[in-house]
């Protein structure tokens, strides 16, 4: 299996169910779920492809640890951190086996050929060139920059070193989004005139002063929908 084709499998799992649980439940407990979905081991593949996590994120466990868990053809390796105490509780109740000391660390580390960015909206770029740098595979977390600028920047980085670098931006790869498409594309609901579009958010996933709302990023990370 291709990276881009792990990477876009990973992108797609387990969404829903936590969009569910932010109307139902607490904050906190949404957090508590969220950092618990379900770690299963299965039997990995010889060669089977090392991911290191670049912060341990709340959507981490959803966006790729327990995909990842799932997959013959990848391991959720090893976790950096701003604080190395809070690293090392990701990486026990996500069964990672590696803690490392600081982000540089995962990108020297060479037996890692893929690195999860789930950082603060506003260092994506910059962990993201020194990534690719590294010679990682990147799969960054929404927004995958603040502008245009910086994403030609990192796709020009990408494309002349041969890496994948993707965004986790699960709709492109949700069943039910294709779906979608292929109902358009095929005229099966005849032809589509207007398109009526509401995003809400659940007070429950975010305090006041969330990094995501900071910068601009509002319009970035949720807009995008």
């Amino acid at each position: 299996m291709k990276v881009k084709e792990i990477i876009g499998i990973s992108v797609g799992a387990g969404v829903a169910v936590i969009l569910l649980a932010g109307v139902i439940f607490s904050r906190n407990t949404v957090r508590r779920a969220i950092r618990h979905i379900s770690i299963d081991s299965v039997a990995k593949l010889p060669d089977a492809r090392k991911i290191g996590l670049l912060g341990a994120a709340r959507i981490a466990p959803a966006a790729i640890t327990s995909p990842a868990s799932k997959m013959k053809e990848v391991i959720a390796y090893g976790v950096a951190a701003r604080d190395k105490k809070k690293a090392a509780k990701f990486a026990k109740d996500n069964k990672i086996g590696v803690v490392y000391d600081k982000y540089e660390d995962v990108l020297a580390d060479q037996s890692i050929s893929i690195v999860y960015i789930g950082l603060v909206n506003s260092h994506h770029y910059d962990w993201i060139i020194k990534s690719l740098k590294a010679g990682k595979h990147v799969l960054c977390e929404k927004p995958i920059t603040a502008n245009s600028e910086e994403a030609r920047t990192i796709k020009e980085i990408a494309d002349q070193s041969g890496l994948l670098l993707m965004e986790a931006f699960h709709y492109k790869h949700h069943p039910a989004f294709i779906r979608i498409l292929e109902l358009l594309k095929s005229g099966e609901i005849g032809t589509v005139r207007q398109i009526i579009v509401k995003l809400y958010v659940p007070w429950l996933f975010y305090g006041q002063n969330d990094p995501r709302f900071m910068y601009g990023f509002l319009i970035l990370n949720f807009c995008a929908y």
